[in-house]
């Protein structure tokens, strides 16, 4: 047919046109969600899934863009229509796509400043200009009829099907991966019996010697202490590790690091591990986690078993987020600054409000972040803790920055000691401790609410962190990077309902598993088999000190994996308590001592600490205890054998670019 006798007012050749404007944009749509894909992944790491998708991703978007200038522009010439739904393309591609990545790069000015705001304006106009110029350029040069006489023949017909087998596709996809309601069957006479209230409360990085309760010169932690003046302390609790994802991960699956598989943020608990709020979920618990550490994510796997999560997780159509079109819709979704525990409380009290969380007993995770670095507290905070403290700098030196050779594990490694000036550390301590100050501001919130909704009557609380924080203790600093009590000495406590007269502290080491298990047998839930805490008998009613949780004295204080040294049990008494960070950092506890394993687990470096004569953990005396050093040698050994009995087979999880790029900006990463 020639371009003389093509009606220009044809439905027909009108979407004719469309499927030939198809044929010129989906190609570059194709091209250019290769590029992206490869280039943002990482041409050594990008699987096919990440490259298609991301191909994928492009030409869906280029087909909706397709249609809406179809029915925008459907009185233009049918000349014309094609290369302004090109024009509209390339807009999406030089004018959102490209300057994102360009305004973003580590090298561009941050767009919280002016200089950062001007430069990605002017991104964006040259990228707009650029689009219109070619635009105008092909207009231009086009043939007069060409494009009537393609759309009235055969190119417009392939175009037409190439475009609606991308949309059948893209719908198909879509109803394949749409989210679906997590469905836990209920136990049996579950709703039946009697169920209480439960509320986690998580401070990150929070170091159990800054809290004014224990000691600390500074009024740190004033609605804390009240919290903690009404509960069971734990004076020796022992948080799992000396990092966030692998102590939260061990928190909710009941599992030590070596045994859950997450020793690391690049790897995630898997749909097939149960977690704690599952558990809770099939006694017909209502679930909430309100988490204010970005790289705590439902990508993780943090957020099985909880029916409402926040921040909200990416929009359920994102991979792993290496196009810019799914880090722009996360954006959307993500909390401002996660700095902010008033916005945890705001999440917790509104989903309080709702209906989904009325009717049945509630377990609520709320995770705070004020003290992790960069330490920047308000100024009346600052000055509630150190009037006139000096200036500091709000990040600590990170190991990465120092470490140069791969086989150094922690800060005792490093050729010279990495040192601050007194009066920078000062100021720095006092930036944390200010930091502490606003995050006990927002705990006093949340007990008033709880206080005016009936719930601390009813509920149980338990208060802990994941780990603490070095100063330049033992030449370290940040967490991580070592595994001394500054880093893994949690101030632990349980409140039950109604709070005691006066507070209880448990002076004997205990860990964070061994509260989660003992409080679920208080709830009278049963504990999930693999969970590897310890009952603490202080806490059961009508138990002896030494005994289970009826007084047996049977297998009821064992948990599987844990402290299983050969010939003999440990003596209840006298429970080893494990930190670790698999492969080369570990430490036991057991009584007074402790011990600590640095380095390759083949030859590795051993030292001991009688905490009670030297509480810093500044004199090894396994010289002169070599009997005492083997036999925690012999728990330790004998405990990770057991663990690695019980290890999940876990599959790594590599993150998508946005929470690598939150691991870097909390210092987690290079």
């Amino acid at each position: 047919m020639t371009a003389d006798r093509i009606d220009e007012r044809a439905p027909m050749h009108r979407w004719g046109a469309l499927g030939l404007a198809a044929l010129l944009v989906l190609p570059c749509a194709l091209l250019a969600g290769l590029v992206e894909a490869l280039s943002s992944a990482g041409l050594g790491t990008a699987d096919l899934t990440d490259v298609s998708y991301g191909a994928l991703l492009h030409m869906l978007l280029a087909a909706a863009l397709l249609l809406a200038c179809r029915l925008l522009f459907w009185r233009q010439p049918l000349d014309r229509f094609p290369l302004l739904a090109f024009g509209a393309y390339l807009l999406l591609e030089l004018a959102v796509v490209v300057p994102y990545w360009i305004v973003t790069a580590p090298w561009a000015p941050p767009l919280r400043s002016w200089v950062g705001r001007i430069f990605a304006a002017g991104i964006v106009l040259g990228g707009i200009a650029l689009s219109v110029g070619m635009v105008a350029l092909l207009v231009r040069r086009r043939r007069r009829g060409a494009g009537r006489a393609a759309a009235g023949g055969a190119a417009g017909k392939v175009g037409l099907l190439l475009l609606a087998g991308l949309i059948l596709l893209g719908g198909v996809l879509m109803i394949r991966s749409w989210p679906r309601a997590e469905r836990i069957a209920l136990r049996p006479g579950a709703e039946a019996r009697p169920r209480a209230d439960l509320v986690v409360i998580l401070i990150d990085t929070l170091r159990y010697d800054h809290l004014s309760f224990f000691g600390y010169p500074r009024p740190t932690s004033p609605n804390i202490d009240r919290l903690l003046s009404q509960s069971f302390v734990f004076r020796h609790a022992q948080t799992p590790s000396n990092k966030t994802i692998p102590s939260i991960a061990s928190l909710f699956t009941g599992l030590y690091p070596t045994s859950c598989g997450v020793r690391g943020p690049f790897e995630a608990i898997p749909e097939s591990a149960p977690t704690l709020a599952e558990h809770f979920r099939s006694y017909g618990y209502r679930t909430g986690a309100f988490i204010a550490n970005r790289i705590v994510t439902p990508q993780g796997g943090f957020a099985q078993g909880f029916q409402r999560y926040f921040p909200p997780s990416a929009p359920w159509w994102t991979h792993r987020r290496h196009t810019a079109i799914e880090q722009l819709a996360q954006r959307t979704r993500r909390l401002p600054d996660t700095k902010y525990g008033w916005r945890i409380n705001r999440a917790f009290f509104d989903w309080l409000g709702t209906d989904e969380a009325s009717g049945e007993p509630l377990f609520a995770y709320l995770h705070y972040m004020e003290p992790h670095s960069p330490y920047a507290p308000g100024r009346d905070d600052l000055a509630a803790v150190a009037p006139g403290a000096p200036a500091g700098p709000s990040v600590p030196p990170l190991f990465q920055d120092y470490s140069e050779d791969a086989r150094c594990i922690d800060w005792e490694c490093l050729a010279s000691p990495v040192t601050v000036p007194p009066e920078a550390l000062a100021g720095m301590v006092a930036r944390y401790d200010g930091e502490i100050r606003a995050c006990d501001r927002h705990v006093g919130r949340l007990l008033e609410q709880l206080e005016r909704r009936g719930l601390l009557a009813r509920a149980h609380l338990l208060f802990l962190t994941d780990h603490g924080e070095q100063f330049g203790d033992h030449g370290g600093w940040y967490h991580g990077h070592a595994i001394y009590d500054e880093l893994v000495r949690s101030p632990m406590a349980y409140r039950p309902p109604g709070g005691l007269a006066q507070g209880v502290v448990i002076d004997r080491p205990v860990a964070m598993l061994d509260l989660l298990r003992t409080l679920l047998e208080i709830l009278e839930l049963e504990v999930p088999p693999l969970h590897q805490g310890r009952p603490i008998p202080e806490l059961l009613a009508g138990s002896e000190s030494t005994g289970g949780p009826t007084g047996s004295g049977g297998e009821a204080d064992r948990s599987p994996g844990l402290g299983e040294p050969e010939p003999a049990y440990p003596p209840r008494f006298a429970q080893a308590v494990l930190s670790e960070l698999p492969p080369q950092l570990y430490a036991l506890r057991l009584g007074a001592w402790k011990l600590v394993q640095r380095g390759d687990p083949e030859q590795p470096d051993l030292r001991l600490y009688h905490l009670q004569r030297d509480p810093g953990e500044l004199r090894d005396v396994g010289a002169e205890q070599p009997d005492t050093l083997q036999l925690l040698r012999s728990y330790l050994l004998a405990t990770l054998a057991g663990l690695e009995r019980q290890r999940l087979d876990l599959i790594e999880s590599r993150l998508d670019p946005e929470t690598l790029q939150q691991l870097r900006d909390l210092g987690y990463i290079r």
